[in-house]
Formats: C-alpha cells, structure tokens, sequence
C-alpha cells in the first residue's frame, strides 16, 4: 500500500513539473536588406549587341586592361575572320609597368572577344553571373563593343545567414577594338611575298609583306609597329631567283605552338622541292629580321664638305643640313663619342657647340698664327688638339669642357714635338694617348713608333719603336714607322700599322698589330708580306676591322679579324679601302675611299650610302650623333 502512493505521488509530480514548463516561442530574425543593383538597361546593351553583330566585324585588334583585387593584367588579340589567331598577356607590376607579353591558349584568350565581354556585361545585368553588381558601362557608338565595365560587386547572405561582401568579384574593364593594320596598309597591290607569323613563346604577332619594286611594309598590332623599309637590293636579288623556283608556295609551320605562315608568289612552274623549302624559310627569316628593325633610325653621320658642317641621314638616306653658325672658314669639326658635343675651329678659334641647346661657346682664341684643329674626343670630355702652322713643331694640347684650358702634351726623352704624327686618339677614359708617327719622309716627321702618354703622370715613353733596315749604302738604320693606332673597347689594347723591313728602298710593308698600352705582348695580327694594313677600327665584340691596300687586287680590300679564331675574312674587295668608325649601335662601318666616305651595314655586307667628293670638295668625317625620334 505505501509503495502505490509513492508511485501515485511520483506521477502527479512529473505532470505538475511538465505542465510548469513555458513552451519556447517561433522568432523570425529579419536580416537588414541588401542593396538594389543599378545595372544599365537591358535594351541599352541588346542594342549594341545589335549594333556589333550588324557592323559585321570579323577581323580586329582588340585590347582589353582587367582589374581585379589581387592583380591587373592587359590581353592583347588578333581576330581574323571571327577566330583569334593569336593572343597575348602582359602583366602589370606594383608599380603599374607593364611585363613581356606571353602567348595564352585561345580558349583562354576567347574571353576577351567582343561577343564574349558583351555576353559577361549582359549576364552580370541580369544577375546571372557569380555575384550581383553595380554596372557602370560606356559602350562605342560606331561598333558597339564596350570601352568602359565597372563592375562592383554586392554583397549577399549564404544559406546559413551569413553576410558575403564578393568582393573578389569586382573588376573594370578598359577596352579598345580598332581595324587590324595588316587590312589596313598595302592592301591595293599584290606582294610577292607575305609572312604571317603568330602566338608561341615569343608571342608574335606580326605581318610582312613585300612588292614587286622592293618595296615592303612590316606591320605588328600588339606593339602598334609599322615601318616601311626597302628591301636590300642583294636580298631582292635573292627572292627574285627564288621565285623562279616554282609556280606558288604556301606553307604552314607549327612549333611549339608558334605558327608561321609564308607564301611566296612564283615566276616558275610546279612546286619547289626539299632544298628550295628550306632556302625561302631561311630568305624569309632573313628578310623578316632586316625589315623588322628600323636600323638606324635617328642615326646621323656628320662630316664636313666644302667649309661647312652637314649631317646625313642614314635611315632615311638623305642629308641633313646644320644648325652651325660659324664665323668665317670651317678648318676642322669633331663630334664627341654620345653625339652631344661638336668641336670646331674656325676664325673665331676652337669652339664647341652643344648639339642640343644649339649654342656656341669659345674654348680657345685664334692663335697669331695657324689654327687649332680637333683630333680626338674622350668619354670624360677631354680634347686632344693640334696647334696647324707653318712651324715643323706642331705642338699637341689637350683641353677640357671642365676646365676650359690649353694643356701641352708631355714629350718622350729627347723629343722635341711630335711633328706630323700620322695618327693620335685618347683612350676611352681620357688617361692615355696613343700617338703615331713617322722619322722618314717630310722633314716634320720627327717622332717615329708608338708613343703613349700619360696625363695623370705627366710622362710619354715610346712603346713600341723597332730598328729597320732601310737598304741604305751607308748601312744606317732608321725606326720603324707606326700608323693610325685605335684602343680597343676596355682600353687593354692599342692596335695599329707598324712599317716592316723594306722589301725594295723605300717600300716599308705595313701589318697590323696590337700591344698593351705598357708595351707588352707585342702580336702582329695580319701577315702581309706587301702592301699596308692600316686604319684598324675595334667592334665591341673585339673584333678588328682594318684596309689592306697594295698588297695585290685578288687580296686587297676591307677585312675582318677575329680574336677568339685567329682569322681574317675578307668583306669587301678594293684597294686603298681605310676604315674610320663604327657607328655607336655597331650596325653600321664607315670607311673612306678615293675621297668618298662610304656607310657599309655589318649585318647586310654591303654599302648602303655614299657620300662623294666634289671637285676640290672632299667629305670628311666628323662623327656620330644619335637622335630619338621615329620614322
């Protein structure tokens, strides 16, 4: 009986304590409301949808500049006939240069279409992109493709309530489409031979074209390039064998997804064969780089012709007159090595005129007698000069932008002037001096063999100076004869003309050495046991060019040689050819000639100017000055 009312208990307590319970009442939590896109109007965008598909635009240039949060990148395509052919990517740095482009996939690159951005724009309008935006969008009248996407990304709440800002689907678009140039230029007349080359890691993206009158047009719209070159005449001479070759070629080359494109208008009949393949990829290679390249482009020659101060135009081949103002007769003019300064005399003196600011100023007054005439410029701005008079001394100087002094050269031990020197140039850092000269002949060659000096140490010693027999019935010898020294690049050389043993009296064959500015390691660098080699030139790879004359018409002419073979190559047959400079981007070589100074390109081998002397008119060079400007 106890038990059963302890368990009656026990239920009516577990019913009073369920029946106390407060039931948990349903809250809606109501989330602040999200912002109402402002997108443009959807008609606004079908319409230039309308207006692009109906301008029927299949082949374009298109560049599109994408940011996003993280980074900033430009895509650059070609479109032809509706498919890309090629396209690039270029990225922006942190402080906004842009990279080297890099060739992308065209699934990738299909993105950037103008069908696919005004596709995104309309998407991302009607909210069916990856986040809700507000759009600001400009689009071109004429075309209709957007120029202009701001896209702000709003933000939204996932599943669980949570507040998403998608930031990371923000971005602007700045968008440019224009008419690719290669439909654009030389469009009217057949070439004879078209090269297309596209994509691949170096991310071509170029056309060249060339006509029957050799005339071509190299054309890039990734970099916005269009030169307009003619073809060497050597190189035409080439392609026009070439096409007599076969009737038609046309062949496409895929390497490493880089694809070329060359097709070549015969004379001939049939196709070509293996050999000629390989010889119109090769020619078409070649041309592409020759045509390709604006060399020379702001590059002027300057020389002086019949008293007065003339720059030629070696691009565009045509000469140039000077802004000089000079009083009275022009006796010398020198440009310095970056073209910025010309050194001139004239009945005023030795004066200097600043290529850029066109003005003159006074370095030295006219002497009471003779004139000064400008030798050799240095880097650091110095001046060796010539004191021209009627004396034998002919004293030697040197005087400075800085300082604006007339410093005599020091003499070696027992010479009393250095007389008609047959050749003085500074090194590249104005310490040293190599000078030349001569003991036999006019009685003012008095200082024979090479000299150096020294200005920082005030001292000249003659460095290379070797007895000669000169066939005499006295049995007396005489020092040999040095010519026309040149110091090479880094200044560890000096190489020059150096007189041998007569082979007959008063027949000194000349050879080509190089020695150390100490003296030391003293090599002959040619072999010739006739004529004369002289007037060496450096190239900034060390390479040497010098003239050999008199040696004979089957081995005289303008020659090549190589340090690292030991070897000379002969470049242009023809006597009494004398290289003077190398022009300071090393394409081109002028060398004087029967008193006609001549431009010979390096790459082409051949002479592609000529500048001709006039009666008693002779040109002469005076340097180099290198303009920016484009064609």
């Amino acid at each position: 009986m106890k038990i059963r009312i302890i368990t009656v208990f026990l239920f009516v307590v577990a019913i009073v304590l369920v029946a106390c319970e407060s039931p948990t009442p349903t809250v809606e939590v109501q989330l602040p409301a999200l912002p109402t896109p402002d997108v443009p109007l959807i008609q606004e965008i079908d319409e230039s949808i309308d207006i692009w598909e109906g301008s029927g635009t299949t082949d374009y240039f298109i560049v599109v500049n994408e940011r996003n949060q993280e980074e900033e990148w430009q895509v650059k395509m070609i479109v032809s006939d509706g498919d890309i052919r090629t396209a690039q990517r270029l990225d922006f740095d942190d402080e906004g240069n842009l990279g080297d482009p890099r060739s992308i996939p065209h699934e990738d690159a299909r993105a950037y279409t103008v069908d696919s951005l005004l596709q995104r724009v309309r998407q991302d309008s009607l909210g069916q992109g990856p986040s809700l935006y507000n759009l600001k969008t400009s689009f071109e009248n004429t075309l209709g493709f957007p120029q202009f996407v701001h896209a702000e990304a709003l933000p939204s709440y996932t599943e669980d309530g949570t507040l998403e800002l998608n930031r990371r689907y923000s971005y602007d678009l700045n968008i440019e489409v224009k008419a690719l140039m290669e439909n654009t230029f030389g469009t009217a007349k057949e070439p004879i031979l078209t090269l297309i080359r596209s994509d691949g890691p170096s991310a071509w993206c170029d056309t060249l074209r060339i006509f029957p009158d050799g005339t071509s047009i190299y054309l890039d719209d990734c970099r916005n390039e269009f030169w307009q070159i003619p073809t060497p005449d050597s190189r035409m001479l080439l392609l026009e064998e070439l096409r007599t070759s076969f009737g038609d070629f046309d062949e496409l080359l895929t390497d490493n997804n880089q694809t070329r494109h060359l097709r070549i208008q015969g004379t001939g009949s049939g196709g070509p064969d293996e050999a000629i393949v390989e010889e119109a990829w090769l020619l078409a290679s070649e041309l592409q780089e020759i045509l390709s390249e604006p060399v020379g482009l702001g590059l002027v020659m300057g020389y002086t012709y019949g008293g007065e101060f003339l720059g030629f135009d070696v691009f565009n081949k045509r000469t140039l007159p000077s802004q000089l103002n000079k009083s009275g007769e022009l006796r010398g003019a020198l440009l310095a090595p970056d073209g910025d300064w010309l050194a001139f005399s004239d009945d005023e003196g030795l004066n200097v005129f600043d290529v850029q600011n066109q003005s003159v100023e006074l370095l030295l007054p006219a002497p009471e007698d003779g004139y000064y005439l400008p030798r050799s410029w240095s880097n650091s701005g110095k001046l060796l000069v010539t004191l021209i008079s009627e004396s034998e001394m002919l004293p030697h100087g040197w005087i400075s932008l800085e300082e604006r002094e007339w410093h005599e050269l020091p003499l070696p031990e027992g010479k009393s002037g250095y007389g008609c020197d047959t050749g003085a140039v500074w090194s590249s850092e104005g310490d040293l001096i190599a000078i030349t000269g001569l003991e036999y002949g006019t009685p003012c060659n008095s200082s024979p063999g090479l000299t150096v000096v020294s200005i920082p140490d005030q001292n000249a010693e003659v460095v290379v100076a070797p007895i000669l027999d000169p066939f005499q019935e006295d049995d007396s010898q005489i020092t040999a004869g040095a010519h026309t020294p040149a110091w090479s690049p880094d200044d560890s050389w000096i190489a020059f003309g150096l007189d041998q043993e007569p082979t007959e009296a008063a027949n000194f064959p000349t050879r080509i050495y190089r020695v150390h500015p100490d003296g030391s390691n003293l090599t002959p660098l040619t072999s010739n046991s006739q004529g004369y080699a002289t007037h060496p030139v450096w190239a900034k790879d060390g390479s040497l060019y010098y003239g050999l004359s008199g040696a004979g018409a089957d081995v005289d002419g303008l020659y090549q040689y190589l340090p690292s073979e030991n070897s000379r190559v002969l470049l242009l047959p023809g006597t009494g050819i004398h290289p003077l400079s190398i022009s300071p981007d090393g394409e081109f070589l002028v060398f004087e000639q029967a008193q006609a100074l001549n431009i010979w390109r390096v790459r082409l081998q051949e002479t592609i100017a000529q500048i001709t002397s006039d009666e008693e008119k002779v040109p002469g060079f005076a340097g180099w000055i290198q303009m920016e400007q484009s064609q």
